[in-house]
């Protein structure tokens, strides 16, 4: 009863921020068309890369020590924060000299969406303290003004101002007043924080080493791609890519909801003992497994209508891309589910490794399909690098030979059922 309660209110909070998302993201593109998108989604990348420093890999080190020792809370809480701070510090100057790297009407846009990006994270954070907490039903209703908030504020930004830097200060605004809704749900349950030394607080961001270098290279996809694209193909391939991108990511919330429903439930489940684990870790994957397939194959068989309806006909180029999108999620969220089972089972250190191998896979096919293949050159590459990672993390993970088998035959059969989507475009 305490999953389905769980699972009811986190299901909810990701449904309202997905629903924000696919109002608001269209509205931006239609206005400023492909071009002038793509530089804003540039610019956005890069703000959300630089923030990779920042995050640290923080929430999920909290989702696991909170759920292994509740207790702790707000002592976790007070080290994390600290840390975070520092990290933050650093994040912003880094910022500051890599700039120079975008085109110079990137460069405005992208001073104001940094500080946006960097208030999403420590929202993030607070909200992960909740959810560590199982408080999912507080994490509802500010998930749910927030969004409104959100909304209303970058929607009518759009349609009156339609200019890309009005979009940016009013992200920047929005993202202002979702920062302190999260720390006061955060401190009303937890407690307020209080910063510790310098020192504590350096040793803090040594302890989360793994969980950041896991966390940057997770968090540099669908970034990074926006840097790729425009130095190969220019800004109206970053904004046709990141169209579609925009929907990947908005379906991933439901990833989100599972992982910080089950990283806590599955580490407490490893601290107990295997048989409770071997029960947890098969809800997870059944649950990932079958989201990914609904999800992703209404992607790649719904991509002329869903193109039409949610961007428009600047956008017809992304029809081809929709089943390839489709493709990825899926895989996506397949592996997505033993990269859980590994940090709730102690393995960061390994999850590291193996992400940064399938980045490496991911760089060395992008070198040969991107400049020939373009844009679904570049999704190839990404698939080839999930599929990668998916091996690494099924030869490590708990769990019977046959089960891993079995699992990957279904995740096999399904990943057949989206070839003639991919291959009409």
């Amino acid at each position: 009863m305490r999953l389905i309660k769980s699972l009811s209110f986190s299901t909810f909070s990701s449904i309202v921020r997905l629903a924000a998302a696919m109002f608001t993201i269209p509205i931006i593109a239609r206005t400023l068309g492909p071009d002038q998108f793509g530089t804003f989604m540039l610019s956005m990348s890069l703000a959300t890369l630089m923030t990779i420093a920042s995050d640290f890999g923080m929430a999920p080190m909290l989702l696991r020590e909170i759920g292994l020792a509740p207790d702790n809370s707000l002592a976790f809480i007070n080290h994390a924060l600290s840390a975070k701070f520092v990290a933050t510090a650093f994040s912003i100057s880094a910022s500051i000299a890599l700039a120079t790297i975008l085109p110079a009407d990137a460069q405005l846009p992208f001073f104001i969406l940094l500080p946006a990006m960097l208030l999403d994270g420590f929202s993030e954070f607070f909200n992960a303290g909740l959810r560590a907490k199982s408080r999912y039903d507080i994490e509802a209703k500010c998930a749910l003004s927030a969004s409104l908030i959100n909304v209303v504020t970058i929607s009518l930004t759009a349609l009156i101002a339609q200019t890309l830097l009005s979009i940016s200060v009013a992200y920047c605004i929005t993202r202002g007043v979702n920062v302190i809704m999260s720390y006061r749900n955060m401190t009303s349950i937890i407690g307020k924080p209080c910063l510790v030394s310098w020192a504590e607080s350096i040793k803090h961001l040594g302890k989360s080493t793994n969980y950041a270098l896991d966390s940057a290279l997770s968090s540099a996809f669908g970034q990074v791609d926006s840097l790729i694209l425009n130095h190969w193909l220019g800004p109206a391939a970053v904004g046709i890519h990141q169209a579609g991108m925009r929907l990947f990511m908005a379906g991933t919330q439901a990833a989100a909801v599972l992982a910080n429903v089950f990283l806590p439930r599955t580490a407490a489940a490893h601290a107990k003992n295997p048989r409770a684990l071997g029960t947890e870790t098969f809800r997870l994957q059944i649950a990932f497994v079958g989201i990914g397939c609904i999800i992703g194959l209404s992607m790649a068989y719904g991509a002329k209508n869903i193109t039409k309806i949610m961007f428009g006909s600047d956008f017809t180029n992304l029809i081809a891309l929709m089943p390839w999108f489709g493709l990825l999620f899926f895989l996506k969220f397949s592996t997505a589910a033993w990269g859980i089972i590994l940090t709730a089972t102690g393995h960061q250190r390994f999850r590291t490794v193996a992400n940064a191998t399938q980045w490496l896979v991911v760089a060395i096919t992008a070198a040969y399909s991107v400049p020939g293949a373009g844009n679904i050159g570049w999704l190839i590459s990404l698939i080839t690098g999930t599929i990668t990672l998916y091996i690494i993390y099924i030869l490590k993970a708990t769990g019977s030979i046959k089960s891993r088998l079995l699992l990957t035959l279904l995740v096999s059969t399904i990943s057949v059922s989206f070839l003639p989507a991919t291959i009409r475009s």
